[in-house]
């Protein structure tokens, strides 16, 4: 593993109980989609078969769809939270070294300060936009597995196929 990967992962788990909100809302949101197609096929039978469950079934399709999208409001927030302070950490780290470099240095650089500094904001953002994915990439198998679960228990034979 590169140093510098080493450097941002010790920098992220910094924010160790952030992350555990994120993971923990990462997992809620995962369930609430598996959950969300049992509720919709069980609100398909009571159509048909008992049309006085419908009401509750229904209740209980908005109280998944409202806890799911709470959780994926704060699994957001809370990861845009921990790639901001983890990117403004890297700022303020490269902005110290470039005060204390030589002055030779940045004389010799190609495009001058301008060109380092340019180079260092987007290099920084470029590791932004990527802790702000890191959570996707957490919860999106996490989706699957629950719907793979969801799947084997409407019909297994079905599913195994």
């Amino acid at each position: 593993m590169p140093h510098e990967l080493k450097l941002i992962l010790k920098d992220l788990l910094n924010h160790k109980p952030k992350l555990i909100i994120v993971a923990t809302t990462g997992v809620l949101m995962a369930a609430g989609q598996g959950m969300l197609s049992i509720v919709i096929k069980d609100m398909i039978g009571a159509a048909t078969k008992n049309p006085e469950k419908l009401g509750h079934i229904a209740i209980l399709g908005l109280l998944v769809i409202f806890i799911m999208n709470l959780a994926r409001y704060f699994h957001i927030y809370t990861m845009n939270v921990v790639s901001e302070r983890v990117s403004q950490g890297l700022r303020e780290k490269l902005q110290f070294k470039f005060i204390n470099l030589d002055l030779k240095f940045h004389n010799k650089y190609i495009s001058g300060s301008g060109g380092l500094l340019s180079r260092t904001f987007n290099d920084v953002k470029v590791i932004h936009d990527g802790l702000r994915l890191f959570a996707d990439l957490f919860s999106a198998p996490l989706t699957f597995i629950f719907l793979v679960g969801v799947l084997f228990y409407h019909d297994w034979r079905m599913t195994s196929y």
